[in-house]
């Protein structure tokens, strides 16, 4: 008999719901950097410098990727008239890290640039095992607890070509890019610290929450304020990945 705790279209619909709620400050600066800066009749102090490189880092909001929160109860088959041992998992996550970003480009032409980008995530999940075996002996269980650690890590490593588009007002800039690479998930698992075979999880294996793609692939839009000639604040919204990421560029 398995109870399990999972996502269903309804969950997934409230939590989008809550989402947009918690990050209705940052759709917002979305919407207003997509306008134009009016500066008319002020003297823009930002004028457009021959840059060629860019960076940029950013953390990444909307990035919908599952993390183990279950109990687990199944049967085992060590009885020989009827299946009286049981054996309960039970993980449930730490700390989610969601998507953190590092682009690095330069400039091939006024209109074009390539760069790679670096994407990592992960979490770390903690919960424990208790093994109920029914001794016919004694008419009784014997038990045993043991501690269990769920550790992933995402790192994505992609090629980008990046398309920009030019305006007049020196504070605002956009662009557009698609990036393609690799992507590999590194998973440990630990039984009363001691590392153990990760497929041993529900989470890792049965769910298939933990398939590995090895090709990861984005699109997005950005868009930047230029705090200084320097330094900018730039939001971004994609697809393959973070809806939603917000960070610093700096242009050298």
């Amino acid at each position: 008999m398995e109870k399990v705790k999972w996502y269903s279209s309804k969950t997934i619909g409230s939590r989008l719901t809550v989402l947009v709620k918690t990050n209705r400050f940052l759709l917002v600066l979305l919407i207003i950097s997509l306008q134009p800066i009016d500066v008319a009749g002020q003297k823009d102090t930002i004028a457009k410098k021959d840059t060629k490189y860019t960076l940029s880092i950013g953390y990444g909001f909307g990035s919908m990727f599952l993390t183990p929160n279950y109990s687990i109860t199944q049967n085992l088959n060590y009885d020989t008239i009827d299946t009286l041992s049981f054996q309960t998992q039970q993980l449930s996550t730490d700390l989610k890290i969601k998507p953190i970003l590092a682009k690095f480009s330069f400039k091939i032409n006024e209109r074009s640039s390539l760069g790679i980008q670096c994407i990592y995530n992960g979490y770390i999940a903690s919960g424990m095992n208790i093994d109920s075996i029914w001794v016919e002996s004694s008419q009784s269980y014997s038990v045993n607890r043991y501690r269990t650690k769920y550790v992933m890590n995402r790192f994505r490593v992609q090629l980008v070509y990046i398309r920009n588009f030019t305006h007049k007002n020196p504070r605002f800039e956009s662009s557009f890019y698609t990036a393609l690479g690799w992507s590999n998930k590194f998973r440990k698992y630990y039984e009363n610290d001691k590392k153990a075979d990760y497929t041993n999880t529900p989470f890792a294996g049965g769910f298939g929450a933990e398939v590995n793609n090895p090709i990861s692939i984005r699109l997005a839009y950005n868009v930047c304020i230029n705090l200084s000639d320097r330094l900018g604040l730039y939001t971004e919204f994609g697809l393959g990945g973070p809806l939603l990421t917000i960070g610093l560029t700096t242009k050298f």
